[in-house]
């Protein structure tokens, strides 16, 4: 079923500016001649409809609301997704997706800069799967980045071509090439995003001041491929002091979690081993490993505590001091640490 993933303004926003544009991204791509401004459309306040344009951008699936005018000061306004916004098999949401915001005083004025390019500028030995990224220093209006906006090229040759998208959450927009760059031999690309009255802009309609110019040089490396983490196991961390709290009851962890702090800091799990970290009807997350603390679980089972493990650059043979219980010591290379009760 698909959903609004996020918004900007997101919900109860305050001192928006007044002369902002309104977006919405969605959890998968929707029929662009759906998205009108009868699906679409904004309130200042509730009962004063405001009158504007509605675009989407199909990389990044997020429809824009543009107002016809600045929208009225200190004033609470609301947007709203109606079920006539299908994805393109047809499918609308389950039900309209409403959402206010409280509007400031002042409209924005002041430019969108980009903070950060993967690649960094003057980066070589860049994998020839790359895809180049920038993020930007605050929400942009998701129709103004596109091929023409950001583009990518070997440096004074021929242009690259590939696929531009924005993710709204993060503010980052990607250019994914149609095909491998070259590797062999080393060579050198220029990523520009375009700045002034033609390039890109915030969502209220500053444009970035002037192009933001990035190059580097690839090699004839391969990025490796991301795991999907949702299949990825084992998996799992170990923090300092921390917490770890598990909310309802579809989650499931593989491999082992761990924190360097008492078991009350983790509830709403059980483990393989049965101990069990303050789960309730509500909330009860599987780790389909251990959980190791600094202290016995309430609820486990008597021998079944699990606690600290000797870190893996411990030598052979040696046996440690007794820590909440119990002492470790390491076996051959490679092996996993053999825990034992002290006393």
């Amino acid at each position: 079923m698909p959903t609004v993933s996020s918004t900007n303004p997101a919900g109860n926003d305050t001192a928006v500016a007044i002369n902002t544009l309104i977006t919405a991204s969605f959890s998968e791509s929707r029929d662009p001649l759906t998205v009108t401004t009868a699906s679409f459309t904004l309130a200042c306040p509730a009962d004063s409809p405001v009158t504007g344009s509605v675009g989407y951008a199909v990389s990044g699936s997020i429809a824009t609301f543009t107002p016809l005018a600045d929208l009225p000061a200190s004033t609470t306004c609301t947007a709203q997704i109606t079920t006539g916004a299908e994805d393109v098999a047809g499918n609308a949401l389950a039900a309209a997706v409403s959402w206010s915001f409280t509007t400031g005083a002042a409209p924005d004025v002041t430019a969108p800069t980009v903070s950060s390019t993967g690649p960094a500028n003057g980066a070589v030995g860049v994998c020839i799967n790359k895809t180049v990224s920038a993020t930007f220093s605050e929400p942009m209006d998701p129709l103004t980045i596109t091929t023409a906006t950001f583009t990518l090229a070997v440096t004074a040759g021929a242009a690259v071509t590939g696929v531009v998208s924005y993710d709204a959450q993060s503010s980052i927009a990607t250019f994914a090439p149609a095909a491998v760059l070259l590797g062999t031999p080393a060579t050198q690309y220029t990523a520009t995003i375009k700045g002034g009255i033609n390039g890109v802009k915030d969502t209220a309609g500053n444009a970035l001041a002037v192009d933001k110019v990035t190059t580097f040089t690839t090699n004839a490396s391969t990025c490796a491929a991301a795991p999907a983490l949702g299949a990825a196991a084992p998996f799992g961390g170990f923090g300092g002091i921390a917490t770890v709290t598990n909310d309802g009851l579809a989650t499931v962890i593989n491999g082992d979690i761990g924190v360097n702090a008492a078991s009350t800091t983790i509830t709403g799990l059980h483990d393989a081993g049965g101990n069990v970290y303050t789960i309730t009807p509500d909330n009860n997350g599987v780790v389909n490993g251990l959980v190791y603390t600094s202290t016995a679980p309430p609820g486990s089972l008597p021998g079944d505590v699990v606690t600290w493990r000797a870190p893996l650059h411990w030598q052979p043979s040696i046996q440690y001091p007794c820590q909440s219980g119990r002492w470790h010591r390491r076996g051959e290379p490679g092996a996993v640490p053999e825990l034992r009760r002290c006393g």
